[in-house]
């Protein structure tokens, strides 16, 4: 599944404040769209029949008039180019290429790892990584461990988190010389891991 990237400056931008409400939700769709079904920012008519079905728009070429207006969407023929699409988000070729590779990745993961379960495989390359980062103490993890000594709730926020939602931080980060043992790892949230990034916990 390819992640649509979308400058977070976008609130700022004078070409959007001047749309519509019914416009930015317009565009906002045209670009989930693109990102979803590979259109590198091109919209047919039949995309559009599409997009505005699913967002419930009546009349969608009035909003559409304020967006090529505004120079966030160009005419191109019978269809439509949603502005510097290509500057932020991969095409189709490239898109397309890295799910080739991913599944290349897995068969050979496969093929050499054939009993490995996801916690294994959690467990390998996260020791990669502490190797790389070339911390003092590398030792095994279990993940489901840490998990229950922490109740799955991210000790830098205090959510209770599903196991989707959980990562595993490091509370000494190994770019700071902290080991890859349980004793430093902690269950944490995806959004407050990445906040913390390097930094310790008390300047999180």
């Amino acid at each position: 599944m390819p992640w649509l990237r979308i400058d977070d400056g976008m609130w700022r931008n004078r070409k959007l404040l001047d749309v519509s409400p019914v416009g930015k939700a317009l565009w906002t769709w045209c670009l989930g769209y693109s990102a979803d079904q590979l259109t590198d920012g091109v919209l047919t008519r039949a995309d559009m029949r599409q997009i505005t079905a699913a967002v419930g728009i009546d009349d969608w070429q009035t909003p559409m008039r304020e967006l090529v207006d505004a120079g966030l969407v160009e005419v191109d023929g019978d269809a439509w180019l949603i502005h510097d699409y290509l500057d932020y988000n991969p095409s189709r070729e490239q898109v397309l290429k890295e799910r080739d590779a991913a599944a290349a990745r897995l068969v050979c993961l496969r093929e050499n790892y054939p009993n490995e379960t996801l916690d294994s495989r959690r467990r390998r390359k996260a020791a990669r990584r502490a190797r790389k980062a070339a911390a003092p103490v590398v030792e095994p993890i279990r993940r489901a461990m840490v998990v229950e000594r922490d109740a799955s709730t991210c000790y830098l926020c205090g959510k209770v988190l599903t196991d989707a939602e959980i990562t595993l931080d490091h509370v000494i980060p190994l770019a700071r010389g902290g080991n890859h043992t349980e004793a430093n790892l902690r269950v944490a949230c995806r959004p407050c891991n990445s906040r913390k990034g390097v930094r310790t916990e008390g300047l999180a």
